[in-house]
């Protein structure tokens, strides 16, 4: 019993010396990382043949399905790589291809009549939510820093003749966000989307800023840590009148269940 205890000693101050060594040494540490990064959920792309489909109509969707599958080789820690769309679910042309989360589950319980609205949607991923609801607003405007996923944004759109939504490459954390402005047709949006986002940035409070300074009224969803989550909604709560918890698990997501869903109005 004594070794054992001894073992398990040696065992986890062997651990907790190899994780400083790492934090501590910036060469190993920028290796280690990089490892991670490249090997965890790596997917390898493969493309999908299209010469010889039996009608356009089966070419155009192998099409679709090549320019999705290939966001899901994002360099970041991407946990739709299982779903044949990726992160969101797509329609084209009645065909559902299913992602990670389905845009129409997201919306079910949001209090929003999106007819006649403009929408702007702050990493928009392959932009899911605007093309759940391009038939009933007047604009929408997405952007992400991914050009795999802004892609495949404007190829689905193409597809479904989607001409009052737009989707263009904008990095939240380094690009200056008052260029959003230029992306927009209006002044201000009746919404904006700031979708499991913030855990990723550095500057979110900015970001959150900006999303209040463009629209009174936002759909947010936390996402990170309990206690990366507490602090957004403290932040937010700071910025808005008026929040609703719409949704206080994420379960529309078979794979994180652990986000909040917020509506919320009215500067303070």
């Amino acid at each position: 019993m004594a070794w054992t205890v001894a073992f398990k000693e040696l065992a986890q101050n062997w651990l907790f010396a190899s994780k400083s060594i790492v934090k501590s040494t910036p060469v190993v540490g920028t290796l280690a990382r990089n490892l991670k990064r490249k090997y965890k959920g790596r997917y390898d792309f493969s493309r999908i043949e299209t010469e010889n489909c039996i009608n356009d109509d089966e070419r155009l969707f192998r099409q679709i399905q090549n320019v999705l599958n290939f966001t899901k080789t994002s360099n970041s820690d991407y946990s739709a790589k299982q779903f044949a769309a990726a992160y969101h679910t797509i329609n084209i042309n009645g065909r559902e291809i299913p992602g990670q989360r389905n845009p129409s589950t997201r919306l079910a319980s949001v209090p929003i009549d999106f007819r006649g609205k403009t929408v702007l949607d702050l990493g928009c991923n392959q932009g899911g939510m605007l093309h759940q609801i391009r038939s009933l607003v007047k604009w929408g405007v997405g952007v992400d820093y991914d050009p795999r996923m802004i892609n495949a944004a404007n190829r689905i759109k193409s597809v479904n003749a989607s001409e009052n939504i737009a989707f263009y490459i904008f990095d939240l954390q380094n690009d200056p966000l008052e260029l959003i402005d230029d992306f927009m047709p209006d002044r201000k949006a009746d919404v904006c989307f700031l979708l499991s986002v913030c855990m990723w940035l550095k500057n979110w409070q900015q970001v959150i800023d900006f999303a209040h300074s463009k629209s009174n009224s936002m759909l947010f969803e936390t996402n990170g840590s309990p206690f990366q989550q507490d602090q957004q909604i403290n932040y937010l709560k700071k910025k808005y009148s008026a929040i609703s918890m719409l949704s206080e698990t994420s379960d529309d997501d078979s794979v994180q269940k652990c986000r909040k869903l917020f509506y919320l109005t009215g500067p303070i």
